[in-house]
């Protein structure tokens, strides 16, 4: 399942001496996505808290396709693609939003986290279930 998780636009401060937005930005709108992405599958603020679980960053791997340019609207998209005992991965794509190309892929594996030791702990059974609809057929 696709969840619209993100929308804004390139500012000409996030442009680097080349004239498109320097990567650090593309990881900040991301990362801005990834909490709208969460919270969509049910891990949101309030469930962080209560549970005293968080979710820290493992991996990253991002593609750069096409440039973004000062002005430039755009768009992520993002999708469950699986789960394991402790993790979950994801992708996130980046269009621009007047053509809708590509623009930057992100797959990322984040491991839940009990806050309190600081380390990773498998999924409860009522977490498995809130994840398993969102993973895509046959996972």
């Amino acid at each position: 399942m696709v969840f619209e998780t993100y929308k804004g636009v390139v500012y000409p401060q996030q442009c680097d001496l080349f004239g498109h937005m320097n990567i650090q930005f593309y990881m900040a709108k991301y990362d801005e996505a990834a909490w709208n992405f969460f919270s969509q599958l049910g891990f949101d603020t309030h469930f962080f808290h209560v549970q005293r679980k968080g979710l820290a960053a493992l991996e990253h791997h991002i593609r750069y396709f096409k440039e973004l340019k000062a002005g430039e609207a755009l768009y992520i998209e993002s999708t469950l693609l699986k789960m394991e005992r402790k993790t979950i991965t994801f992708e996130k794509k980046m269009y621009r939003q007047v053509d809708q190309l590509i623009c930057s892929q992100l797959i990322a594996t984040a491991a839940l986290m009990d806050l309190e030791s600081r380390s990773a702990i498998p999924f409860s059974e009522d977490e498995k279930a809130l994840l398993t609809p969102f993973l895509p057929a046959g996972s």
